[in-house]
């Protein structure tokens, strides 16, 4: 057992080796990272600390689907400046659940129960659910037609087509 003086262990992080030092990323506030590199002499010491900020957050997306044509490696774009956290596509639409709980869809909203006024092709738009509650969990059923959504206070909402 090897004790790294100065390695903060709590949240999020990992230990890493590149043969040479021991380093480690961790999560730090406001979208940063720290990078700390440890010397692996004799004792062990902390040989450099880089700051890092991350200069921007966003979703990539390669294949094709009915709602997005594009088939090379693009970025998603949201139309809204909300932090991404859960991403999941069934066969006529795509969910993603923000981190502040809201779920916003794309593709085509017949196919999630909605009658009209769905989004054009590629905007995102935020799924109507009764009483706006946060939503904590979701998945895409394993034939894509439908998705179950868990709120925060356990109640379950049901989206989709039921065949």
């Amino acid at each position: 057992i090897v004790t790294l003086p100065d390695c903060q262990m709590e949240g999020q992080n990992i230990l890493f080796t590149d043969g040479e030092y021991i380093n480690q990323i961790a999560a730090s506030r406001d979208d940063g990272f720290v990078v700390r590199i440890f010397a692996t002499s004799t004792e062990p010491a902390l040989q450099q600390e880089l700051q890092l900020k991350l200069a921007r957050k966003c979703l990539h997306a390669c294949g094709i689907s009915l709602f997005d044509l594009e088939k090379d490696l693009h970025i998603i774009s949201t139309g809204f400046d909300e932090e991404s956290a859960v991403l999941g596509a069934g066969r006529e639409f795509a969910l993603m659940k923000t981190a502040s709980g809201k779920i916003y869809y794309t593709g085509k909203y017949q196919s999630l129960g909605i009658k009209q006024g769905g989004p054009s092709a590629g905007k995102w738009v935020e799924l109507p659910i009764p009483k706006s509650p946060k939503i904590v969990q979701f998945s895409v059923g394993h034939d894509g037609s439908h998705a179950l959504l868990v709120a925060e206070d356990g109640s379950v909402f049901f989206t989709g087509s039921a065949s």
